[in-house]
This record gives structure tokens, C-alpha cells and sequence, in this order.
């Protein structure tokens, strides 16, 4: 029976009092006054419980408050662990001390907290009697606060590190609501402290609640049970710590055992035995080994699995006992004695009864006669892909091949071939590494380890800096910038190049740079060892974006320039492939004046006022149906076109396409003139006609496909990488796309060639209608032939008209637009050749010129010397679409003159600039 918290646990025995003695008026009466006494000292009230109840209650308390003071033993059933904490208890007239942080929860005084155990007063708080822990303020009174009483119970519970045994005051002074003080003593396990130890300052957690920090060996936990040989015992968390041979809760249960031994002959010899015997002492003073009824000898622990002894002779199958201090280990019929040549060849082994030993004949050797008496020195080696491999030993009493075999690896050799007494011969498959090998003469072997080695394939000559050999093939692996056998031809290449103002700026490469070495930053990828230079000026900032975008910085500049990318020793050089343009551009003429057009200086494109046109705005718009009309033509079998106008006929066709390396050199050229297959009428109607040719290169990868319209009708509006403009009537408009051309080498590019043909029809040698007052020299000016503009314009007048040239400098490269630049290739009397300079596109290149034919303003209708006939301009217009595209059709002409006046050649053209195949 127990009372604990104010409350009576069991009531079972309540039964047992006499009843007169429980309803006697004087036992009331008493039993009152103590409930009086106990709700004044604030342990419990007994108001709550019936008569019986009280009596036990009373009974049971003093009980606890007597026996208490004997014990002082604390017991966990739930942990089976017990705590005996009487060595701590004290004299009345010595305490142990722990000083506090704070005191009192509402004062700042230094405190000191005095207590001893077992239920036992100290003197030192004296001032309240029957404490057995007080607090001592320190100030002038030094107040005594009593924080533990012998007249109340104790209570206690364990901790993972240790328990707690909680004191209880009677009193109540400055506590709220009547409240009494309460201690908290928190022991912890501390195996080096006999006694206890204070070991950190005590806690006023709460008002009147307080915390004292012990610790003491007392309170370490146990290992009831724990092997004292092959256990130590966790005091912190009572667990059993097993060495290496042994497992269990308590350490109790043998880990060794043995899995196999070594037989030996009848003679007995040594043994090894395998299994788990833990870290055995290398002395082996405990370690005892029995094989049947025979001590192991010379007992040598090489390792934790492994034992050799020796064992004398014997017999038959054995038992063998392992005895290792207290642990034991019983195999049964786990050693064997064998009989003397257990192996020895039948063949070529006599067995000696006498010591046990195989005598082997002339053509064996080895302890059973079954190695075959020869010796291999080397063994040739061959690449992973095998091959004929000489074997170089000594190999004499080998007759011949019959029966002999030979094995390398898992592979065996064939074609094998005894050429003298030191060397054969054989045949191997592939294969990898280092390996055995194994010549077997019937039931005799020999075997060299690891005497065969298959080597790799060797690459020497691959580029190094941009290569891998493949040990397999011998062939080279070429990284992302390079290809070719040797991995020594470039694949970088620019196809196109944006332009900036002439104040330079930011511009974007795009082409293919493979996998550049990089250094990477939060925002941009750096490429390193890379160079890129226009003209004179280095490019700064350079910016990887991707294998075909790269963006830099570029300083100031004027005109055309070469680009020149350089990455570690790889570059690429695209001739006149950058374009500073001008901020403001200038127009042909400047539009003739202000009153005729304006000039779009964005653009560099004349727009005329109504009245006037031409690319210049020089001629005027006249409805005079003697004035003769341009027409245009398409000979759609030859894919040839002409522009004529009374008697004088253009004729242009698409010439030849060049391929040039970075001097300008050319290094091949395909003629296509006359090879389009027979043209394909897309439209028309009464407004254009459109009729498109196509052609493959011989080297069946190019296509080129080649369209031509023809304006009919009324003027067009066109619009070309971001130029607009108009062709009248008669005019001509070509576009050509080349697709997938297939480069001798990443360093060239391409040259589109254009012919144009002058010729007249006209026997008189004069206009119709005009005779020779019409008549004049050939005239060409080129000075709008500019490619730091945006447009070209080349002009050729003759006879009062005019053949005009208009180039746009762009070019579609692979979907990109890019600057493209013009060149005279030949000029002969009645014909000219012009050049196209298309930048290394790839996938395609796209160019868009067209062509027309106005009559000048002077022109006459007769020659009657009358001045006030309208004059007609004539010009004709190629315009040519850029990105890698110009087209520049020139058309020499012949001065002539009516009336049967022969035909003169115009001793004094004006020369220019060509650029001879």
C-alpha cells in the first residue's frame, strides 16, 4: 500500500479496521486536528476522504516519513536499473553547496543553495527545522528559504543520463497562492566522480521553483550480466560492449567458428584453417587447436580469418576443436588425411612409398609430374586486334604439334608451328590486357602467368590539339573544330558578320566555332585562346553564346573590311566581309534636286516626287506613245534573258559559279550557262511573269535554283532585306539561291559570276524614228559604284538610253543577313562580267537583282531638228539582295549612227577596276 501526490493508491485494505473504532467520536476529533495541522503546513488536506480513507492515509504517510530516512535507494522496474544514493548522505552538521544565478525569481541577490540527501536535516538551516535543503540569501539578513522537508515525501524518476529526486518544502513563505517551494536535483552519470560533484550553477527556473546540477558515479547504469572477459559495460547507457569474438546482449555468445581446412598427407604437415576467429593474441597463450586426438602445433594467426599449425600423422577424416580461452568451437569431420601421391601422374608419375614423392619421366616435371618440362622465356605481342605471335623458350623435348595445344587467355592459338628447338609460331584472335598462357602436350601443362599483352593501336599522326586515337581502330578522333584523317583540317567558319555604324559597337558572328575551351561566369561564357581581328582592330569582349554565335566589341572604323578569327592554331579569313556603314547615306545624284525626289538617307534610296523618276529622279514620266517601250524576255530552255529598246538589246545570263580560297585564288569553277534544266512557269498574268531554272554541281550535293520575273503592266514595289524600291515596267528581277555547296576547304567562299551582252538589231545603226541625231559615245560612270554604301549603282548610257545598275550590298547567308561586296571581273567591247562575293554559307546563300531599261530625256522621235519633242531617260536597274548575293550585270555598248554610218568601237571607255581569273 502506498501514498503518493496527495492520493492513496490502493483501498483495497480498508476493509480490515474495526468499524467502532473508525466511528468513535474522539477519533474524529483527532483525526481533525492533524487534517488542521497538515492543511497549515501545506502538504495535503484530508477533508476530501471518508473515515477509513483518513486513517490510512495518516497512517500510510507517517509510514513513508519514517522509513524514508533508512532507505534512500531508488529503483526503475521499467529499466531493471537501481540507484543506491546512501553513500551521499551526510552529517547533520555537513551539507554540500551549490551557488545559484539568480535568487528568488524576484530579487538579484547572491544566493547559495545548501542540501544533503537521505532524508537527513542539516543544521546549517536550523533557523526552520526538519530541512533538508535550504536557500541562503546573502544580503544583510541573510535569509534562509527552506526548499526541502523531512516531513514531506520525496519523489524521483530516471533520465537517459542519470535521475531526478525532487525535495518538497513546508513552507510557503513568498510564494504565490500559498504555493511551497520544490527542488529539483538533476544527477547525472559522470563514472569519474566517487562522490558528487556541483557541475554548473544551480536554477531558479520559475518562482519557487529551483534546479541544483549533480553528478556521481552513483548514478551510472549497469550491465547486470555483462562477460567481465569479453564485455565492458556502457555506464552512460548500460549496455554490454562486445569484443571481436563474441556477440549478445550480455557478450556471452562465440563468434568464431572454422569453415574449411587444409588436408594433409598421412604424414601429417601443415594446416590452415579458414573462418572467423576475431583478433586473436598473435602469442596465442589461450588459442588451443585439436585435429582428432592430436594438439596443433606451431600455431601461427596470420589474420582474423586465416590459421596455419602443424599437425603429426594420421589417418582418416578428423574432428577439429578450436578452444580460445572460454570460447570453443566443434567441427566435425572437418580434416582430412590423404594418401601419399594422391595426384601423381599415371602417365608420367611413379609414386615413392617410401617419402611420398611423384617421380616424373624425361618430358614432366612438377610435385605431381603433370607440368610440362619446358621453359618460356618471352612471348611476342600483338595489337588488340591479334595476330601471329613467336614463342621463345626452350622447347626441345616438344617433337612435334600433334597433341600440342596452346591457349592465351581464354583464346586458343591456331596455326601453330614448331620452328626449332627455342621458337614456335602461332595465330591469335583479339583481345585486351595482359594474359596467361597455357601449352598442354597430352595431360601435361605449362603454364607462364601473365606473360602475353595485347597492345593498343597507336595514332601517330594525329593532331594532337585537336585529337584522340582510338586504340581500337588506330583512327583519329577529331574534336568539334577540326576533321580530316589527322584531325588537321579547320571546320570554323564565319558565313556571316552584322555591321555597325562607322562608330563601331557590338557585332555578331555567325558560322561554326565548336566547342571552344571556356571560362564561365554567371552570365557569359569567355572563350579562351580565341582572337578575332577586323581590318586593323582587335575585337574585345568576345562572348560565346553557342557552336555558331559569338558577339564582340569593335572600335571605330570606315569601309570594308577582312575578318580574321584565329583559335589556338586554327583560323579563318572571310575577305571583305565586314561593313562599317555610314550613319548618313548618300543617293545617286542626290536625287538630281530638290524639286525632283527626296533622298531617304537611311537607305540611300531616291524617293521621286510625281512626275520624275529613275533611280536618280532624272527623268520624267511621259505618257508620248512615240516614245519607244522597253521590253524584256525570257528564253525559258536557256534560262537567258534581254532587255531591248529600238534595236539595242541586254543580254544577261547567270555565267558561272567560282569557288576562291582566302588569296582570292580560284580553285574551282563550275560553268552553268546553257545547263538549266527547261524552265517552270509559276505566273502569269498581266502583271508579271515568273519563270524558275534549277541545276545540280557536278558534285551532286549543290543545287542551284535561279528564277527571273518579268514586270509587265504597271511599275512593282519590291522589298529586300529591309530596302524597298520600285521597278517600272520592262524591267527584270533575278533571284538566286545556291544550297549546300560543299567546300574544298572551311578557309573559301564562293563567287557568283553574271554576263551581260551588248548587241543591235538595228541595220541603219540609228534609233527608229530618231535617225542619228539620237547617236552617242558609250558612257559609263560608276561613280555611285560604292560598297561602303548600301546600294550600288552602275550606269551605261548609249544612244540616248541608258543601261543602270543598282546593287543592293546584302546577301542571305544560311537565314542571315550579312554584307556582301561587288566586283568587275572582265570587260570586253560587247560584254561584261560581273562578281558576286558571297561569304562561306553553308546551308544556302540567296541573292535578289533586278533590271531595267528607261528612255533618256533628250531622246527624239525624228530628227527634224525639233527641240520641243520630249526626252526620254532609259536606265537599266540591277538591284542584287544581299547576305553573301551581288549581282552586277554591266552592259558595254557600241557607239553608232544612223544613215549607213559604220559601226565604231568607243576607243576611250572608262576603265575599271577588274579582277582577272
Amino acid at each position: 500500500m502506498y501514498y503518493q501526490n496527495n492520493k492513496f493508491q490502493n483501498w483495497g485494505n480498508a476493509k480490515l479496521w474495526p468499524k467502532k473504532i473508525i466511528e468513535d467520536k474522539f477519533y474524529n476529533f483527532i483525526i481533525g486536528a492533524i487534517n488542521f495541522i497538515f492543511q497549515k503546513l501545506g502538504l495535503f488536506d484530508l477533508s476530501n476522504y471518508g473515515s477509513v480513507e483518513k486513517l490510512i492515509v495518516l497512517l500510510l504517510y507517517l509510514n513513508n516519513f519514517v522509513s524514508f530516512g533508512n532507505d534512500c535507494k531508488y529503483n526503475s522496474p521499467s529499466t531493471n536499473q537501481f540507484f543506491d544514493l546512501s553513500p551521499l548522505k551526510l552529517n547533520s552538521d555537513k551539507y554540500y553547496t551549490s551557488n545559484f544565478v539568480t535568487t528568488n525569481y524576484s530579487k538579484n541577490l547572491s544566493t547559495e543553495v545548501h542540501f544533503n540527501f537521505c532524508n537527513t536535516q542539516i543544521d546549517i538551516c536550523d533557523q526552520i527545522k526538519n530541512s533538508t535543503a535550504c536557500q541562503i540569501v546573502k544580503d544583510s539578513k541573510n535569509y534562509i528559504y527552506q526548499l526541502g522537508s523531512t516531513l514531506v515525501n520525496e519523489s524521483y524518476s530516471f533520465t537517459s543520463n542519470g535521475m531526478k529526486l525532487t525535495f518538497k518544502s513546508t513552507k510557503s513563505d513568498g510564494c504565490t497562492g500559498n504555493s511551497t517551494r520544490v527542488t529539483d536535483f538533476i544527477f547525472r552519470c559522470n563514472d569519474t566522480v566517487e562522490s558528487l560533484e556541483v557541475w554548473k550553477k544551480g536554477e531558479e527556473v520559475e518562482q519557487c521553483k529551483y534546479e541544483v546540477y549533480v553528478e556521481s558515479k552513483l548514478v551510472c547504469k549497469s550491465c547486470t550480466g555483462c562477460s567481465s572477459i569479453h564485455g565492458s559495460c556502457d555506464v552512460y547507457n548500460g549496455e554490454c560492449i562486445c569484443d571481436s569474438k563474441t556477440s549478445g546482449e550480455n557478450c556471452t555468445t562465440s563468434k568464431i567458428f572454422i569453415n574449411t581446412t587444409s588436408s594433409t598427407t598421412i604424414k601429417g604437415g601443415s594446416t590452415t584453417l579458414n573462418g572467423y576467429f576475431g583478433k586473436v593474441s598473435t602469442t596465442t597463450n589461450d588459442l588451443e587447436i585439436k585435429i582428432g586426438d592430436l594438439q596443433c602445433y606451431n600455431i601461427n594467426v596470420l589474420n582474423e580469418t586465416t590459421i596455419t599449425c602443424d599437425i603429426g600423422p594420421g589417418e582418416g577424416i578428423k574432428n577439429v576443436t578450436l578452444i580460445d580461452g572460454d570460447l570453443k568451437f566443434f567441427g566435425g569431420q572437418m580434416f582430412q588425411y590423404t594418401y601419399l601421391c594422391p595426384n601423381c601422374s599415371k602417365t608420367h608419375g611413379t609414386c615413392d612409398i617410401t617419402n611420398g614423392d611423384c617421380l616424373c619421366d624425361s618430358k614432366s616435371s612438377g610435385k605431381d609430374c603433370t607440368v610440362l618440362d619446358i621453359m618460356l622465356y618471352s612471348i611476342d605481342s600483338t595489337t588488340i586486334n591479334g595476330g601471329t605471335t613467336f614463342l621463345n623458350g626452350s622447347f626441345g623435348k616438344i617433337l612435334t604439334t600433334n597433341g600440342l595445344e596452346i591457349k592465351i587467355g581464354d583464346l586458343q592459338c591456331y596455326n601453330i608451328q614448331v620452328l626449332n628447338e627455342t621458337t614456335i609460331k602461332c595465330d591469335i584472335g583479339p583481345g585486351e590486357g595482359i594474359k596467361d598462357v597455357r601449352l598442354t602436350d597430352g595431360d601435361l601443362l605449362f603454364i607462364g602467368n601473365q606473360m602475353f599483352q595485347y597492345t593498343y593501336l597507336s595514332c601517330p599522326n594525329c593532331l594532337k590539339l585537336h585529337s584522340t586515337c582510338n586504340v581500337y581502330t588506330g583512327d583519329c578522333i577529331c574534336d568539334s573544330k577540326t576533321s580530316g584523317s589527322n584531325c588537321s583540317t579547320s571546320r570554323i567558319y564565319i558565313n556571316s558578320i552584322d555591321s555597325t555604324t562607322v562608330n563601331g559597337g557590338t557585332t555578331i558572328l555567325n558560322g561554326y566555332f565548336g566547342n571552344s575551351t571556356t571560362t564561365t561566369t554567371t552570365t557569359t561564357t569567355i572563350i579562351n585562346n580565341l582572337s578575332i581581328k577586323i581590318g586593323d582592330l582587335q575585337c574585345n569582349n568576345i562572348i560565346k553564346s553557342n557552336e555558331t554565335t559569338i558577339k564582340c566589341d569593335i572600335g571605330p572604323g570606315e569601309g570594308i573590311k577582312d575578318v580574321i578569327l584565329i583559335d589556338d592554331d586554327l583560323s579563318f579569313i572571310g575577305k571583305q566581309l565586314f561593313q562599317y556603314t555610314k550613319i548618313i547615306l548618300s543617293c545617286p545624284n542626290n536625287c538630281t534636286s530638290p524639286s525632283n525626289g527626296l533622298c531617304n538617307t537611311a537607305t540611300g534610296v531616291c524617293s521621286c516626287f510625281n512626275g520624275f523618276t529613275g533611280i536618280n529622279c532624272n527623268s520624267k514620266e511621259n505618257s508620248n506613245t512615240d516614245i519607244p517601250s522597253s521590253k524584256s524576255n525570257i528564253n525559258e530552255t536557256t534560262g537567258e534573258a534581254t532587255i531591248s529598246n529600238d534595236g539595242l538589246n541586254y543580254q544577261i545570263n547567270i555565267h558561272s559559279l567560282v569557288e576562291l580560297n582566302f588569296n582570292g585564288t580560284v580553285i574551282n569553277e563550275f560553268l552553268l550557262n546553257n545547263k538549266w534544266n527547261n524552265g517552270i512557269i509559276s505566273q502569269n498574268d498581266e502583271n508579271s511573269k515568273i519563270v524558275t531554272f534549277s541545276q545540280k554541281l557536278i558534285n551532286g550535293s549543290c543545287e542551284i535554283e535561279y528564277s527571273i520575273e518579268q514586270v509587265i503592266g504597271k511599275n512593282k514595289d519590291y522589298s529586300f532585306a529591309g530596302i524597298n524600291y520600285s521597278l517600272p515596267t520592262g524591267s527584270l528581277k533575278l533571284t538566286v539561291s545556291i544550297q549546300n555547296y560543299t567546300y574544298q576547304s572551311t578557309l573559301n567562299s564562293i563567287q557568283l559570276r553574271i554576263n551581260s551582252q551588248y548587241g543591235n538589231t538595228n541595220v541603219n545603226n540609228g534609233s527608229s524614228g530618231g535617225g542619228d541625231c539620237n547617236s552617242k559615245k558609250l558612257d559609263i560612270d560608276i561613280n555611285d559604284f560604292k560598297n561602303d554604301q548600301s546600294l550600288n549603282y552602275l550606269i551605261i548610257s548609249k544612244d540616248s538610253k541608258t543601261f543602270f545598275g543598282r546593287f543592293i550590298n546584302k546577301v542571305i547567308s544560311d537565314g542571315r543577313e550579312t554584307f556582301m561586296s561587288t566586283s568587275i571581273i572582265n570587260q570586253e567591247n560587247d560584254s561584261i562580267y560581273i562578281g558576286l562575293n558571297l561569304p562561306h554559307c553553308t546551308k544556302s546563300c540567296l541573292i535578289d537583282p533586278d533590271f531595267s531599261l528607261l528612255v533618256d530625256t533628250d531622246f527624239k522621235t525624228s530628227c527634224d531638228h525639233d527641240n520641243s519633242r520630249p526626252k526620254w531617260f532609259l536606265p537599266v536597274v540591277i538591284v542584287s539582295s544581299a547576305v553573301g548575293a551581288a549581282i552586277i550585270i554591266i552592259i558595254g555598248s557600241i557607239v553608232y549612227k544612223r544613215n549607213r554610218v559604220s559601226i565604231r568601237i568607243v576607243k576611250d571607255l572608262i576603265k575599271l577596276k577588274t579582277n582577272k581569273k
